[in-house]
């Protein structure tokens, strides 16, 4: 009944389809619900061909008969991630990662994604041949957990596999002393530059920060109180979508008089 079924079937291929002109044998058959699909198997062995017919036959009528969920795959899951980040700063980094992912795993059903999958095809070298470092490999890990989050939201997934973060080392922390702070300025040539490069020294401020801001922004003392050569002077500055307070000190209020 089988090989009767299979000789049936590679015999449809043959009258219906056939090959294309590279040898890869065509997909052609109606869902119960009468919707013809059609598409390339991929493969040129029609055995395998056959093989993969015969399964999407089979999920096609377990989805409209059985209500059965579709499977998905991880490109699925893939498209909705970066729809997630397309308003996010960081959107050109994640696009860079969707398509690692989607090159490597891409093709593969979420229902049977191991982590052995997204570990054994992690990063690990750069296209210069040096070795990526962990906290970068853990920046993919991120971008394709993420991606089977939203899957697992959106219900196409029960479960989905756990990785393991790599450890990163500590950040190490230096504070520049003020003899530092000295020669670094005095290394600028240009006047403007040495004013922004001195008010991010004394406010910690960041360079987009230092460069938007504007008067409004600044809660100037009262300059005929004896308070005037206190920390009075505060800087709003944007952090994200915080805002946020920063008190500037008696060296800027004598350098904001010049």
């Amino acid at each position: 009944m089988l090989e009767c079924a299979a000789g049936e079937f590679t015999k449809q291929i043959l009258i219906r389809s056939g090959k294309n002109k590279y040898g890869v044998w065509q997909i052609d058959f109606t869902t119960p619900s009468g919707r013809r699909i059609r598409s390339s198997s991929g493969r040129t062995d029609n055995r395998l061909a056959q093989e993969l017919h015969d399964k999407l036959k089979a999920e096609s009528y377990k989805v409209e008969r059985l209500n059965k969920q579709p499977e998905r795959t991880v490109e699925d899951a893939l498209i909705c991630f970066l729809e997630d980040a397309e308003h996010q700063k960081d959107l050109e980094t994640k696009i860079h990662h969707a398509q690692y992912w989607r090159d490597r795993i891409g093709h593969k059903n979420l229902s049977s994604l191991t982590s052995d999958d997204i570990y054994n095809n992690l990063p690990t070298h750069k296209r210069t041949g040096e070795r990526l470092s962990p906290s970068t490999q853990n920046r993919y890990r991120t971008s394709i957990m993420r991606a089977l989050n939203l899957a697992k939201q959106a219900g196409w997934v029960d479960a989905i596999p756990y990785l393991a973060k790599n450890n990163e080392p500590k950040k190490r922390v230096r504070w520049i002393t003020q003899d530092e702070a000295n020669r670094f300025l005095d290394s600028l040539n240009l006047e403007w530059m040495r004013e922004v490069c001195s008010f991010a020294l004394l406010t910690g401020g960041r360079m987009s920060e230092i460069l938007t801001l504007t008067w409004d922004k600044i809660d100037f003392p009262n300059l005929a109180t004896q308070d005037r050569y206190r920390y009075r002077v505060m800087q709003l500055i944007f952090y994200g979508k915080k805002r946020q307070g920063v008190y500037l000190n008696m060296f800027f209020t004598v350098a904001k008089a010049r």
